[in-house]
């Protein structure tokens, strides 16, 4: 692992992607500071998946989280500790990480106890940046009614979750699925109500720039560009029955030189844009 980790902070090393490290039973708190030191670097890591490594405990998630701290630019989206017990010192230096890192997207915090839950519910009310958040219920200290009340009131009020995901800790006849079926139904209601929050405002944000000049302008320009695709536009077509596409052409050389050359005001008046389109029919008119 020390000898994984230097290679991928070495500034030669090309290495652009996710790492999985899950299910590796040697993997050791010690492992966790030498992978921490892959943070150091600029970055190549995008997402890290720790799954199913159980002998990892609290003090892997301080080194990663003091590590992503100390560099909170570095462009990690993803972060599993899936079947891991961070505990509680791990798990909040980790959540500070995650914070104050906005590349981190989707995050996994693995087995939590009820002290957890709080956890989650009050660090997390200052994140904007986190759209995936997974957890397990910790079958030695399950969670209370306050723990997971605090936790959908921060649903409720603060964060940018669209999509929440916990499993339940094993109970006695199967009553995993009971014991927090209201916790999941009141998370399901506020996370899909800012799904959708967003996808309209991810709408309105596109027509909003599907409206500006310029966008349109530069859309058009390169359907145009398109030499395939030209022929198949109205315009074009209603140019053919003239003097086919030249005038067309022209047109859109005198717009893209005037968006080259704004300080030219020669094109930009009548006189100059009617000279210019002229010229250029007589360069391109055919003999």
């Amino acid at each position: 692992m020390k000898e994984l980790a230097s290679a991928l902070k070495h500034p030669e090393n090309k290495f652009h992607g996710p790492l999985d490290l899950s299910n590796n039973v040697q993997l050791t708190d010690l492992s966790g500071l030498y992978i921490s030191e892959i943070f150091t670097s600029a970055g190549g890591i995008t997402e890290l998946n720790l799954s199913g490594n159980t002998l990892l405990e609290s003090k892997t998630g301080q080194f990663i989280g003091e590590a992503l701290l100390a560099n909170p630019s570095y462009p990690i989206s993803r972060l599993t500790f899936k079947d891991v017990r961070l505990e509680e010192t791990g798990l909040y230096r980790l959540l500070e990480a995650v914070n104050l890192n906005k590349h981190v997207q989707k995050l996994h915090v693995g087995i939590i106890s009820d002290y957890g839950l709080k956890a989650l519910a009050e660090l997390l009310k200052a994140n904007r940046s986190l759209k995936k958040l997974s957890f397990q219920e910790d079958e030695t200290k399950p969670w209370g009614d306050e723990a997971k009340h605090a936790f959908c009131q921060m649903l409720k009020k603060h964060t940018e979750l669209e999509g929440v995901k916990f499993k339940s800790a094993k109970r006695p006849a199967g009553d995993e699925e009971k014991a927090n079926a209201e916790f999941k139904h009141e998370i399901e209601f506020y996370t899909n109500k800012k799904l959708t929050e967003h996808k309209l405002s991810k709408k309105f944000e596109q027509r909003h720039l599907d409206c500006d000049p310029q966008h349109m302008f530069e859309s058009i320009l390169s359907l145009l560009e398109k030499k395939k695709n030209q022929k198949k536009m109205p315009v074009r077509k209603f140019f053919n029955n003239t003097f086919g596409t030249i005038l067309n052409d022209a047109l859109f050389a005198l717009k893209k030189k005037q968006s080259k050359e704004p300080e030219n005001l020669e094109i930009f008046a009548k006189k100059g844009s009617i000279k210019f389109v002229a010229m250029y029919l007589l360069e391109n008119l055919p003999e």
